[in-house]
């Protein structure tokens, strides 16, 4: 079933021509772009992307490429490295649901980098991405659950070729060569769910080594290293390994057909994983009807979800990446503030004993029936039970950012003004979104932030 694959791949990263769908693609990548420069310049300012940066900065050679968030300039591979690993430290970037797999914040250090230097056509850079997003989503969804299940990342398998192919684009490489950068992408493959419950720091990096790792393989194809054909579909090639043969039939049999899943990228409106964004949902819902409910009385909070969301169940939380990862957590500051942001997972936040008190008080179950509607549907339901003997449940599948319950081109905007302020000066930022509205990628980048 699988025989093939990967020349289908190098022929659609070969073949695909925009023509014909210029203006909804350009509507699309405007909105994930400026969502990726939004958390990238935010990201840019946590500890993990400035750890990162030290050592980035320590070694600085050829200065080719934009670091965003540090007014610098590095090499490539070192740029995409950084700027991938800011876009995805906040987990704020855009992802896929049906490949559970962040898209944005592997495809887009890496494109920038390259055509930065070689000062590609805003049609090449548009055309590059899209083309990084389809195989992206496309690989990704081709093994999840089955990957997920053996605790890889798919940000971190399919995301290197992901942008293997969309350099491929840019440097306009031929089928051949296509498919032996392809072949040596797989030894620059991995990552996996190690961090789940861990509070480290590795995750964040993730979407940054496979973008870091995208230009390796293209330039060590380039110096004619060469990789193995049939990578995909081979013995210890992709799906051998990072799903043990057990694949989507679906997805193989419609690989690259007329529809683009670009179009079915979400945006997030929380900064967090996104399977705790269902149960947030619900949690509002009540919230929002129930604003007669006092966290006092609260006696306890039962959330029925999917399995994987399930394992997101930890309490104790001792960093930022714990917050993010923790049902409980996200359950009380949806009950406790108003407007979720990036400061709603800040664990030294003043309000950190009521959230303590709160998160305490939650059940995560696993729910056999919502399981059996995973991944399309990441479905949750919270039931919270009062002192007083009253019960209030909420239900929610469709979590905001969905390309079913979408966010606009222009609340992405407002998304952006509100998260960057701290970073950039109003002047500045209208300037970002032009340039991003007029497709003008580099010009986007090339901004300063605020010291």
């Amino acid at each position: 079933m699988t025989e093939g694959i990967t020349s289908k791949i190098a022929d659609f990263i070969e073949g695909f021509s925009l023509e014909g769908l210029e203006y909804e693609l350009e509507e699309q990548v405007k909105k994930n772009f400026l969502d990726y420069l939004c958390v990238t310049i935010t990201g840019s300012n946590t500890p993990v992307s400035k750890k990162l940066f030290s050592y980035i900065n320590s070694s600085f050679t050829e200065q080719k490429a934009t670091v965003l968030g540090y007014n610098k300039l590095t090499d490539l591979k070192n740029a995409a490295f950084i700027n991938g690993t800011s876009a995805h430290a906040l987990d704020f970037d855009d992802g896929h649901t049906k490949g559970s797999v962040h898209v944005g914040s592997v495809v887009f250090p890496a494109v920038l980098a390259v055509a930065e230097k070689n000062k590609n056509t805003s049609r090449e850079i548009l055309r590059s991405i899209v083309i990084g997003y389809e195989v992206t989503i496309k690989l990704a969804s081709m093994v999840h659950p089955y990957s997920r299940g053996y605790g890889y990342h798919n940000t971190s398998i399919a995301g290197t070729f992901g942008a293997v192919a969309a350099i491929s684009s840019l440097l306009k490489f031929n089928k051949e060569q296509i498919i032996n950068a392809l072949g040596i992408a797989l030894s620059f493959t991995g990552g996996t769910f190690a961090f789940l419950h861990s509070g480290s720091d590795i995750k964040r990096l993730h979407p940054g080594i496979a973008s870091s790792n995208g230009i390796v393989a293209i330039e060590l194809s380039k110096y004619g290293i060469s990789g193995p054909e049939k990578i995909l579909e081979r013995k210890f090639g992709f799906l051998d390994i990072f799903s043990n043969k057990q694949v989507n039939k679906q997805e193989v049999e419609e690989l690259f057909n007329d529809s683009l899943e670009i179009f079915n990228v979400y945006i997030k409106a929380y900064p967090c994983c996104r399977q705790l964004d269902s149960s947030i949902n619900a949690a509002r819902k009540i919230r929002n009807k129930a604003l007669k409910i006092s966290l006092n009385e609260i006696k306890r909070i039962e959330v029925r979800t999917h399995y994987l969301a399930a394992e997101h169940n930890q309490k104790e939380c001792n960093s930022l990446l714990d917050a993010q990862m923790s049902i409980p957590y996200a359950i009380a500051i949806s009950l406790i503030d108003d407007v979720i942001t990036t400061k709603s997972f800040d664990i030294s936040r003043p309000q950190n004993k009521l959230i303590d008190d709160v998160k305490n008080k939650v059940e995560v179950y696993k729910e056999r029936e919502f399981e059996k509607l995973y991944p399309p549907i990441r479905k949750s339901e919270v039931t919270i039970y009062t002192n007083d003997n009253e019960i209030f449940t909420a239900i929610s599948d469709i979590p905001k950012g969905e390309p079913s319950n979408e966010l606009s081109y222009e609340t992405v905007c407002q998304k952006f003004k509100d998260n960057c302020k701290r970073f950039l000066s109003v002047s500045d930022a209208q300037e970002v979104i032009e340039n991003v509205s007029n497709l003008n990628f580099l010009k986007a980048i090339d901004f300063k932030m605020r010291v």
